[in-house]
């Protein structure tokens, strides 16, 4: 682990509260979604472990990306109110109970004590602590409240809203300790020594939380929050003395006594068990060791081994088989197995799904985007076959350990760990213990995660049991995606395991199987934005990868796919595959038209884009510029052409050429408009869907220039209207006309500079010198620099201006 990155988290912590650690890690995207995962991290059904799911190299990433799962502050906040309602006897609800605790004023409490005020008439918590019997309650309530003030004043100082503390926390302490003495009642006995710990560390009176842990608790224990809380005050009071081993052990014990502030208990431990360098960035003590001697049995050990892996990034079933052996109930396992099988599918089994399901342009988009250490592919045969050796040996290993969790039945459920077997036979291409396991979960009985997740298995089981995806496949899966989708409307990562599916192994398996159109629409399957999942998101401008597929066709490859998009006699699965997806007959008539464009084929465009009559609108091609402004106001684009209407005014230009080749005015129309359709031009999208403006094909001639087809290259190098620009100047009679066309084929030349520079800025770039080698720039310095239209050129042009200034 980088060391300098965990103290960087540290460092950022503006607030401790109480005694433990908070911390909150930022990430820009969702951690968990960086590598193709089927297995997920929620069939443990353990919310209060979810701080504690496997993300590679960042151990405080917390961004659940689901509101349907609780984080760590909900899942402490849902068991106090669990614990009240328990304590009411289920007289009061637990929305009733949130108001009291948490959204009603000291006052508006105080006042329960004579009359429920009309505010709260209806909350049955209210009414309950207005009984003569519950007193007590809204006794402890009351100076709860009190309490509250005095530590939200520590750690929001700076929100001079807050109500400032009425006492001081040791008069706190001492009232709470009155209190508690005339309390019989054991749930608000734990109540107030919480309060009374809290404020005696507050008032960094460390030695005295640790002499009243003793009087107040002694030996006792429970698992309620109060106690989690209470035990976590005497951890941070040794570690504000330095003692922190004891520190560390007393966070384990914070850690196990409930699913209550796990997260906190877990970071304070991490800061306990070592002590590091921050300028070398190494740890220089570790007292793990130390925490191990200070158990007093083998159940406090086993905790400690189970906090310990969960914080391994590395391989962890040592420490697994170890926390069994030393308390086989311990809590914890499954998250950890769970972990495991993450670890794998990241650094190991997403390249089995790369290299077994390719897609094509992947260096281009998606392995850049969604896994930024692929490289398998690079790797030798030899390095390949090591790999695999050792994870193989790995996924055995794993697979033993689940198998003897389901064989002994002392911890999680049979079915978690059958599935957890399942799928590590999966990724380890048994396709015989695959499916024995997944029949011995459906036996078992599952709960509703552990459903979830078998339904997901039980697609892999189908794709894995086939050799190819035939009707017959086709119709099995079908119900199966379909509602793996529907799921996906509620269930966050039901979407990113559906997307994973179809993006991977259905579209894979269909390229295997040279089926590129069903490829595409799998794809084009994929991803959806659509709250109701009946329209799925691809890019318009054809650049993801199914877009870059069709961009890539041929016209008869390309009709292909409008046939079997419009084919009404389509499979049920077939239907399903298209349905909601962005390639329909119109979209991919429209493509089609601009492939005819793009080859300057404009009466075959024409005749393509008078079958849908596109309706978007472009800047005006036939309007010629000096400098290439390629931004357009919407008045431009308004009065401009859509395909179709350009497409016939090309059309007519090339048939008036064609009848009469020395039309100067039609060969310079056509010149300006083919410059306007290039990456230089107002009109650029005519040909390529969006403009990237740091596209490096531009300018420069690359190797990477080369291997585009012509179609691009005509689109950066603009050739085909340097050529009309030439022929227009040839023809011309009016000094103006040829000085125009002469200028315009100056700017297509420039746009092919053969060298691509380090520094592309300034005078002494190679962009800018090549521009002052422009063989046109001669031409009109001899014969044109006269006219009105080289004038304007030359206070506009940087270029032009400098080489007349070099070459008078």
């Amino acid at each position: 682990m980088n060391w300098k990155k965990y103290l960087l988290a540290f460092s950022s912590i503006a607030v401790l509260v109480a005694s433990e650690q908070i911390i909150h890690a930022c990430a820009d995207f969702d951690s968990y979604d960086t590598y193709p995962s089927f297995f997920g991290n929620k069939g443990t059904q353990t919310p209060a472990y979810t701080p504690f799911f496997y993300v590679s190299d960042d151990l405080y990433y917390s961004d659940y990306n689901d509101e349907n799962d609780a984080g760590p502050e909900q899942v402490n906040k849902m068991l106090m109110l669990q614990e009240w309602q328990e304590y009411t006897r289920k007289e009061s609800s637990v929305k009733d109970i949130e108001t009291i605790l948490y959204n009603t004023s000291i006052d508006a409490i105080q006042a329960l004590d004579r009359k429920v005020p009309d505010s709260l008439a209806a909350n049955t918590f209210a009414q309950w602590l207005s009984k003569a019997k519950n007193k007590p309650a809204l006794q402890y309530l009351n100076y709860a409240k009190t309490c509250e003030i005095n530590a939200t004043a520590i750690i929001s100082d700076w929100d001079t809203t807050r109500a400032k503390p009425v006492a001081s926390n040791i008069m706190l302490m001492e009232e709470g300790i009155g209190l508690r003495k005339k309390t019989k009642d054991d749930f608000l006995k734990m109540k107030y020594n919480f309060q009374i710990l809290r404020m005696a560390f507050y008032d960094q009176q460390y030695d005295k939380v640790l002499s009243l842990y003793e009087e107040l608790l002694g030996s006792s224990a429970d698992q309620s929050v109060a106690y989690a809380r209470c035990i976590g005050f005497k951890a941070g009071a040794y570690y504000k003395k330095k003692e922190k081993a004891k520190a560390g052990y007393y966070y384990s014990k914070m850690f196990a006594s409930s699913d209550a502030y796990k997260s906190e208990a877990m970071v304070s431990y991490e800061w306990s068990r070592s002590t590091y360098d921050p300028d070398k960035g190494e740890r220089t003590e570790d007292f793990t060791d130390a925490i191990y001697k200070l158990c007093q049995n083998d159940k406090e050990r086993a905790v400690v081994t189970v906090m310990n892996a969960l914080r391994n990034v590395g391989d962890a079933l040592p420490d697994i088989e170890k926390a069994y052996q030393l308390d086989p109930t311990v809590a914890g396992l499954d998250v950890l197995l769970n972990r495991e099988i993450n670890k794998v599918e990241e650094n190991y089994f997403s390249s089995i799904v790369y290299s077994q399901n390719k897609l094509p342009n992947t260096s281009y988009w998606y392995y850049d985007i969604r896994n930024y250490d692929y490289n398998y592919g690079e790797q030798s045969q030899a390095q390949k076959d090591s790999v695999t050796r050792t994870y193989t040996s790995y996924l055995s290993s794993l697979n033993r350990f689940a198998e003897k969790m389901v064989a002994d039945r002392k911890n999680g459920t049979p079915a978690f760990w059958q599935l957890s077997s399942a799928y590590i036979s999966y990724m380890m291409q048994d396709k015989v213990k695959m499916n024995a396991a997944l029949a011995a979960a459906k036996a078992s009985g599952m709960q509703p995660r552990e459903q979830g997740l078998y339904n997901v298995i039980e697609i892999l089981a189908v794709l894995k049991n086939a050799q190819s995806l035939t009707p017959t496949v086709e119709a099995q899966l079908l119900p199966k995606l379909q509602a793996l989708n529907t799921l996906a409307i509620k269930d966050h990562d039901a979407d990113k395991t559906f997307r994973n599916m179809m993006q991977h192994l259905v579209a894979g398996q269909y390229l295997q199987q040279k089926d590129t159109i069903k490829a595409v629409y799998a794809m084009a399957h994929a991803s959806s934005y659509d709250s109701a999942r009946n329209t799925f998101y691809t890019d318009e401008s054809f650049k993801d990868i199914q877009g870059s597929v069709l961009d890539a066709m041929s016209i008869p490859q390309l009709n292909n796919v409008q046939a079997f998009a419009a084919n009404t006699q389509k499979s049920a699965f077939d239907q399903w595959l298209v349905k909601g997806t962005y390639y329909t007959p119109e979209n991919l008539k429209e493509l089609e038209g601009t492939k005819y464009i793009r080859e300057y084929k404009f009466k075959e465009a024409a005749t393509i884009f008078a079958q849908i009559n596109p309706s978007k609108k472009f800047p005006s091609p036939f309007m010629p510029q000096i400098n290439d402004i390629v931004e357009a106001d919407e008045t431009e684009i308004n009065k401009g052409y859509n395909k179709l209407s350009f497409s016939k005014r090309m059309a007519e230009l090339q048939e008036i050429i064609a009848k009469n080749p020395n039309d100067a005015g039609a060969l310079y129309g056509y010149a300006v408009a083919l410059y306007n359709i290039s990456y230089y031009g107002k009109a650029s999208n005519m040909v390529d869907y969006t403009r990237d403006y740091t596209n490096e094909m531009a300018y420069y001639i690359t190797d990477d220039w080369k291997k585009l087809s012509r179609p691009f290259q005509e689109y950066y190098g603009v050739y085909t209207a340097e050529q009309y620009f030439n022929k227009a100047a040839a023809v011309a009679t009016d000094p103006e006309v040829k000085a125009k066309a002469i200028w315009g084929a100056a700017k297509c030349w420039q746009k092919r500079c053969p060298v691509v520079p380090e520094n592309r800025y300034g005078e002494d770039n190679g962009y800018f010198q090549n521009a002052l080698k422009n063989p046109h720039f001669q031409k009109l310095q001899s014969g044109y620099n006269q006219t009105k239209y080289m004038q304007t050129v030359y206070n506009t042009c940087d270029y032009y201006g400098s080489y007349i200034r070099r070459n008078r």
